[in-house]
């Protein structure tokens, strides 16, 4: 018996719910900025969006994800904030739930960092 280790390509077809809610949100929020947009299919499918660090509250706040949720990650000279949620929606009449995973770019780095900041994830535990 002969196991391949290499999962199949994934499709088109597999991105389609994330596809058709980036469509959605770009009509119904044209005011939003423009995020740099990946549609990732590794394990599932699942929409990333990077955004400068002024426009991550109004695209948390269009995806209607808890403030709480959010984490700060500093790695060395360079801070982010994320942010990983579900969006449930209905569209065309049936119900979609896509992956969200909200990143914002671009924060100052501060010379004294808050006793609370988060460590940023090794490439094990974002993987997990």
């Amino acid at each position: 018996m002969s196991i391949n280790p290499i999962a199949p390509e994934p499709t088109m077809a597999q991105a389609q719910d994330a596809l058709e809610v980036l469509c959605w949100l770009s009509i119904q929020h044209p005011e939003l900025p423009a995020p740099y947009i990946t549609v990732h299919s590794f394990r599932s499918t699942s929409l990333q969006l990077q955004v400068p660090f002024g426009a991550f509250e109004p695209w948390r706040e269009v995806l209607e994800i808890d403030a709480e949720d959010v984490r700060l990650y500093s790695t060395g000279d360079d801070s982010h904030i994320d942010v990983t949620s579900t969006l449930h929606m209905e569209l065309g009449g049936r119900s979609v739930d896509v992956p969200v995973h909200l990143y914002g770019v671009g924060l100052p780095v501060l010379e004294e960092r808050p006793a609370d900041m988060v460590p940023a994830a090794t490439a094990a535990e974002r993987v997990a």
